[in-house]
């Protein structure tokens, strides 16, 4: 069997600029994949997200400190220039709002002055104008992004700062187009895959230039290995076990591609990366983005023969024009509604009950506790743990909220007490009250219908050369005389690979947790929660399915809802999976992420139910015979 060409080598040290990476891991992946130079390779690396909240988009404020980000782009820049690869980044500075992509260019200006680097950069812009979101909301082509999301008002555009659509491949590919010999592409708010798509459909072109003339089912498997590959890079070795920091993937001509972490001590297997495709999706087999979707029901993944890749076929990018529609992009924007202070302490005398509300006067202000250490009955066996958080229509306002909390919390009288000296021990870090800034809350999370050409023409780019110099850094821990990976998957010869999941146990399972392999819940953006039950067994994966055990009707009941309310819930063969898609609240009430009273903006703590539902004796009795 003919091995198929490769089209292109994509690396991705880690999954968010600023978070820190290995930078010899880095080297030895670069110099490995640079060693032929005939196959196009890339850095990619995504820097923005919804994950953490709505406070960048409404305030300004980045995802990581400055330093943080010129720490990593340093080091980026250093495998730019030693290995002539292009870096390609994806919604600069978090929200990816234009003052971010300004912002990183400075620090890229000011790494290229300190390193004497000669640097070509493009800039792509997401930030769209509020007038042409309140035209096209009152033609009607703006919709809910999911049916968790309130409908879009007038006010809610107004009320934001500023809003940025998610941007397709199609910008990125023009940019390259107009500039094929850049540095760094540098872009807005970006879905995540787009930068591997478009660097990949340029590599390809070189390749087979009428590539596309090889018929639809076959451009759309190519584009599927493009998009579906950037879905699980863009989190870097978040694919394997025991989780890398980076990832490499190799994009084939027959539409499949391979992906194995950078790790020497990691493996990417069958299931994990099956894991990461489901991630964090409202549902497992269709993964809507701008332009289209990607359809993973026939994919297949199969772990390679060198115990640490796994190749991936079968994946389908299917776009909406070939459908019949038209193409969309999601509009982002959140406001600031306020402004919060908390306090926090113990109480380990459990006979405290607060009656702080009733001692405060009468105000526009919000004031709860999140209580931390008792069980689901109430009940406390250690310490609890108070945090009190208060919002107001000022910082001040909202400090003098949590003082006075604060100060009932100690001396407030109850039934039984005895140490009359107080109740409550406070003073974390040497700090009674903590002011967190503005109140931040997602208001705009929508579709907005395109006309054809504006998948490119609104997002703006243009090119900011720097001239520094043209040094080439040395990296004193490789040597081409010594090298230090094996060529093939990149991992030292000399360090053994550790496997790691925690096992699951079918046959002594009591509750899901024992059976699955996999257990989690995960946000699908800041209005939805997914959870993840995957198996690493058919037959146990089988055994489940056929018992009932999970269906709809039992996520509603672990989670306090209603059937109908359900977004999606299902099994999902290809990774012995079985995913549901649940609307997100707060305190009973629908509430986006990161809102007031947050206190789990990634969604990954709302898992437990599930994980300690009890099995039925017959379905324990199955699973104890396999």
């Amino acid at each position: 069997m003919t091995t198929p060409r490769k089209i292109c080598q994509i690396f991705t040290p880690i999954g968010m600029i600023g978070y820190g990476f290995n930078v010899d891991e880095m080297h030895e992946t670069l110099a490995g994949l640079t060693s032929n130079n005939d196959v196009p390779t890339a850095i990619i690396c995504d820097s923005g997200s919804t994950d953490s909240g709505p406070r960048k988009l409404a305030t300004g404020d980045m995802t990581c400190p400055r330093a943080a980000y010129k720490r990593d782009l340093g080091r980026l820049l250093e495998g730019v220039k030693k290995y002539k690869t292009p870096l390609l980044i994806g919604s600069a500075g978090g929200a990816g709002v234009d003052a971010h992509v300004e912002e990183l260019t400075g620090i890229l200006g000011e790494l290229g002055r300190e390193n004497a680097y000669d640097l070509k950069v493009i800039q792509i812009f997401a930030s769209i104008d509020k007038a042409m979101i309140s035209k096209r909301l009152a033609a009607g082509t703006i919709s809910p992004c999911g049916s968790g999301v309130p409908q879009l008002e007038q006010q809610d555009v107004d009320d934001c700062p500023t809003l940025v659509a998610q941007m397709g491949h199609e910008p990125y590919l023009a940019a390259i187009d107009q500039y094929p010999d850049y540095d760094v592409i540098l872009a807005g708010r970006a879905y995540d895959p787009s930068p591997y798509m478009a660097f990949a459909i340029k590599s390809i072109r070189k390749l087979q230039p009428d590539y596309t003339s090889l018929g639809k089912e076959h451009v759309s498997r190519i584009h599927g290995a493009m998009m579906h590959a950037g879905k699980i890079l863009e989190c870097g070795g978040l694919c394997a076990v025991p989780k890398s920091v980076g990832a490499v993937a190799t994009i084939f001509e027959d539409g499949s591609f391979d992906v194995r972490p950078t790790s020497p001590v990691a493996r990417c297997t069958a299931l994990s990366v099956a894991a990461h495709s489901l991630y964090e999706k409202s549902r497992p087999d269709l993964l809507f983005g701008p332009g289209g979707y990607l359809d993973v029901t026939q994919t297949k993944f199969v772990e390679n023969s060198d115990g640490v890749s796994v190749h991936v076929s079968g994946s389908i990018f299917r776009t909406s024009i070939g459908d019949g529609n038209p193409y969309q992009v999601k509009l982002e924007g959140a406001r600031n509604k306020g402004y919060r202070a908390i306090y926090t302490g113990f109480i380990r005398d459990h006979l405290v009950r607060s009656q702080m509300k009733a001692s405060l006067a009468d105000g526009t202000w919000d004031l709860d506790w999140h209580i931390y250490g008792r069980d689901s009955a109430g009940n406390a066996s250690g310490d609890v743990y108070l945090v009190g958080e208060s919002r107001a229509p000022t910082q001040e306002l909202a400090r003098g909220i949590v003082a006075v909390a604060r100060t009932w919390t100690i001396h407030a009288s109850y039934p039984g007490q005895k140490a009359t000296s107080g109740s409550f021990g406070f003073g974390v870090g040497g700090v009674n009250e903590i002011d967190t800034g503005p109140c931040s809350e997602f208001c705009v999370y929508h579709l907005m219908d395109l006309q054809p050409g504006e998948e490119v023409s609104l997002f703006p780019f243009k090119l900011v050369e720097m001239k520094y110099g043209d040094h080439i850094p040395a990296w004193k821990g490789y040597s081409e005389k010594t090298p230090t990976t094996n060529g093939t998957n990149g991992h030292k010869k000399d360090k053994p690979l550790q496997i790691p999941f925690p096992e699951s146990r079918p046959s002594e399972a009591r509750t899901l947790g024992d059976a699955a392999k996999v257990l989690r819940s995960k946000n699908a953006g800041p209005y939805e929660i997914t959870f993840d039950v995957m198996f690493d067994r058919r037959d146990v994966y089988d055994a489940v399915k056929s018992s009932g055990v999970l269906s709809p009707s039992v996520i509603a009941s672990l989670y306090g809802m209603e059937v109908d309310e359900i977004i999606w819930s299902g099994f999902f063969d290809p990774a012995l999976a079985f995913k549901a898609t649940v609307p997100r609240r707060r305190r009973g009430i629908a509430a986006a992420s990161g809102g007031y009273f947050e206190d789990d903006v990634h969604g990954s703590q709302m898992y437990l139910p599930l994980m300690l539902m009890e099995l039925p004796q017959d379905l324990r009795a199955t699973l104890a015979k396999l």
